[in-house]
């Protein structure tokens, strides 16, 4: 741990970035530093976890080009599943985001966003569920501290886990 004396934001400061916070939903086409994205992970990392156990993964999709990559092919495998899809109270919801994508070249559930970090945890720890939203609120306030705009997206969450769960191993999460 850091030495916290002097290095700790008024709290005013603090207050003001928590009531600050918004939800981008409009971006530059254009990649982070990677060193500034490796650090606010970094800094995240140091979030409190249940028992104290520091097991998440983190996953980065950290250019332009691999968060392309990976919104055409959760957009082209919705349309290509179509109703062959799960059932799913939001799969209409999906497959209407999906022609959105492909009739009027619109992203209604990345936002353009030029990366995503998706954060997960093993099943048997003690928070599972928990863990990775703690980190995600760490790295957001930390984001905003260095002027970057985040988006929680449970959109990408609810599509990988209910309806493309094929797609989870092939960005390396383990399927424990």
């Amino acid at each position: 741990s850091l030495e916290l004396a002097g290095n700790v934001p008024t709290a005013e400061q603090a207050e003001a970035l928590v009531k600050g916070r918004r939800s981008v939903r409009r971006y530059k086409r254009e990649n982070v530093d990677p060193a500034l994205l490796d650090r606010l992970i970094r800094a995240a990392s140091h979030a409190p976890t249940g028992s104290n156990k520091q097991q998440l993964l983190v996953t980065a999709l950290d250019t332009v080009e691999s968060m392309d990559a990976f919104r055409t092919e959760f957009y082209r495998r919705l349309l290509d599943g179509g109703e062959n899809l799960p059932e799913n109270r939001l799969r209409g919801y999906f497959l209407d985001c999906a022609r959105e994508w492909r009739e009027k070249d619109a992203d209604p559930i990345f936002k353009g966003a030029p990366h995503c970090l998706i954060v997960s945890n093993k099943r048997q720890v003690s928070c599972p569920w928990e863990d990775p939203l703690i980190f995600l609120s760490y790295f957001e306030l930390l984001a905003a501290s260095r002027g970057l705009g985040t988006l929680w997206c449970a959109m990408v969450f609810w599509g990988l886990r209910d309806l493309l769960p094929d797609l989870v191993p092939r960005l390396g999460i383990p399927e424990d």
